[in-house]
């Protein structure tokens, strides 16, 4: 009996060590929700959610308009409750737009850097970059593979300040199997239209270069048909004349049959 005990015991101890070590390691994509602009400070606020096994609460951040920076906004509480979900009654929503479009970002992938991480007892690669979008830019860090793409996530337009704020995400998260990161990026919807003008007058090129090509090809066809089909006429000025002389020539014979026939005739009658 005190031997199943302490058996049981012990596979309590074991079974609660490694469950601390599994939600020790559980990580989590971080988030970021844009709530809304306050008037009075002149910011448009957002949260920074982190889910992963701290389970801490969001943090707030907001951009100042006036000066252009992102900074930690001390009174996190008064946006979210207990359990992290936002609260914008106070606050002047911002517009939904799809300006931005993923062929707008420019890309520049920087040299790969390898990692030995001792702690955890694993090696990954990290793939730098830079990326460029209408009159802004940023850097980030993609963990593991650089061929995921970088999704535009959400969009939001200030009217009075003619902002266009966008998320972009990425797997920004190196840990575990990886995992995405959020980031914001502010830029003025005339620099967007801008780029969104540049970005049509290519593709329109693009289509007038391939139908330009197209013509050509189909006009190269049409000809190439043409000589296919095209047989020399014959020239049958040759056989008319021919078949006039042969014409001539039995008018001719029969003229002169007839005339011969009236000779004969008339000598019968003498």
């Amino acid at each position: 009996m005190k031997t199943q005990f302490l058996a049981s015991l012990l596979c309590l101890f074991i079974g609660a060590f490694f469950c601390s070590q599994s939600f020790a390691t559980v990580g989590g994509p971080q988030i970021l929700e844009i709530l809304g602009f306050n008037k009075q400070e002149n910011s448009v606020l957002f949260l920074q959610h982190k889910n992963d096994a701290e389970g801490l609460p969001p943090q707030l951040w907001a951009f100042r308009l006036g000066s252009g920076e992102i900074e930690v906004h001390e009174d996190a509480s008064a946006y979210h409750d207990n359990d992290g979900q936002a609260i914008t009654s106070a606050l002047q929503p911002l517009e939904n737009t799809e300006v931005i479009t993923p062929s707008m970002l420019k890309v520049n992938w920087q040299t790969p850097v390898e990692v030995n991480d001792t702690v955890m007892q694993f090696e990954y690669t990290l793939y730098p970059a830079k990326v460029k979008v209408a009159d802004h830019s940023f850097d980030i860090v993609q963990c593991f593979k650089k061929d995921k793409p970088i999704e535009v996530a959400e969009q939001y337009y200030l009217e009075q300040s003619d902002l266009v704020f966008t998320i972009f995400r990425y797997f920004g998260v190196c840990f575990e199997t990886g995992y995405t990161k959020d980031t914001l990026l502010v830029s003025t919807m005339s620099a967007v239209k801008d780029l969104s003008k540049q970005e049509m007058d290519k593709t329109e090129d693009i289509i007038s270069d391939e139908g330009i090509d197209t013509l050509s090809e189909e006009e190269k066809n049409s000809r190439d048909n043409q000589d296919s089909d095209y047989s020399p006429k014959k020239d049958n000025s040759l056989l008319w004349t021919l078949a006039a002389l042969i014409g001539l020539a039995f008018v001719y014979l029969f003229l002169r049959l007839k005339s011969g026939r009236n000779r004969v005739g008339r000598r019968r009658k003498r």
